[in-house]
């Protein structure tokens, strides 16, 4: 898990990355079996998947 965070609206003092997107979370899995993962300092985040990955037409993408 990889998460990047900019100043727009982000954490004070850095620089804005993204004028689009102030925080953005990768997870990847690289095992065949599923993962669950919970992060308590994500919890009152409001994420949501990319535009691209809810248009996937794999169901597990949009999971």
């Amino acid at each position: 898990v990889m998460s990047i965070e900019d100043g727009h609206d982000g954490f004070p003092g850095l620089s804005q990355l993204d004028s689009i997107y102030s925080f953005i979370v990768v997870v990847v899995n690289a095992s065949p079996q599923e993962v669950s993962f919970v992060s308590p300092s994500m919890q009152s985040r409001n994420l949501q998947l990319h535009p691209i990955q809810e248009m996937s037409s794999d169901d597990l993408i949009k999971s």
